[in-house]
């Protein structure tokens, strides 16, 4: 078996899991995006993940959390790329336009950096706003209480950028069953955030606990590990 015949197999063993976890939580593959982050993944990986993705007609997408590394594969992939990283304001002119969602805002001065990059360049960048669900003073975020009204402080604010989804990174629980209550704490904020049929997501569990993610509403999960395996070393 070839290296890049490896790379499908793992990449397809872990697509039957997903596909079962999907059916034992009720949603359809329609109703929920794979974010594939390839953070520290070399291309081959992202070039056989996408020609897995076409052959079955299956949605891209990839997740990068360093700048500088999303702009140096962006042109070597057909897929967008979701940036999932900390933001850092010098990187700002860096992730608009390049990513095809920045889900990590946190801040009125984020937002307005993002917002005059994007007025500068004419075009609207759609943002998910983090939350720190947990109250882990090791995450980045807003607490949940302060979510409805930064979100509507931004659309009043920041025309040239587009909420349109939430995402949280959670504590780390030993047990993956400890992290069910943030999910549904992030359920009942993403329902009362959720403005009408407009497409809204909310992106929540990893590798680790994607499963009670999906039970518990998330419309997009992250995974890394489980699906390419090993990252490379920096």
């Amino acid at each position: 078996m070839t290296d890049i015949d490896s790379i499908e197999a793992h990449v397809e063993a872990f697509y039957d899991q997903f596909n079962a976890a999907l059916i034992e939580s009720g949603r359809t593959a329609a109703e929920v995006t794979l974010l594939a982050v390839s953070k520290r993944q070399p291309l081959e990986k992202l070039h056989a993940y996408e020609r897995f993705c076409t052959e079955r007609g299956l949605p891209c997408v990839f997740g990068e959390n360093y700048a500088q590394e999303l702009l140096s594969k962006k042109p070597s992939v057909q897929a967008a790329i979701h940036f999932i990283g900390g933001i850092q304001s010098n990187k700002i002119p860096i992730l608009v336009g390049n990513a095809a969602v920045i889900e990590t805002l946190s801040s009125e001065k984020h937002a307005r950096g993002i917002h005059q990059e994007a007025d500068r360049l004419g075009i609207i960048q759609d943002c998910y706003v983090q939350v720190n669900v947990s109250s882990d003073d090791a995450k980045h975020g807003i607490i949940p209480e302060q979510v409805p009204a930064f979100i509507d402080r931004i659309r009043k604010s920041y025309p040239a950028l587009r909420i349109c989804g939430l995402m949280t990174i959670t504590r780390f629980y030993e047990r993956a069953e400890d992290v069910r209550p943030d999910y549904q704490r992030m359920k009942q904020l993403y329902d009362t955030c959720k403005p009408g049929k407009t497409p809204f997501a909310l992106s929540m569990g990893m590798s680790a606990d994607y499963q009670i993610a999906l039970q518990e509403g998330a419309t997009e999960v992250r995974i890394g590990s489980a699906l390419f395996g090993p990252r490379l070393s920096r």
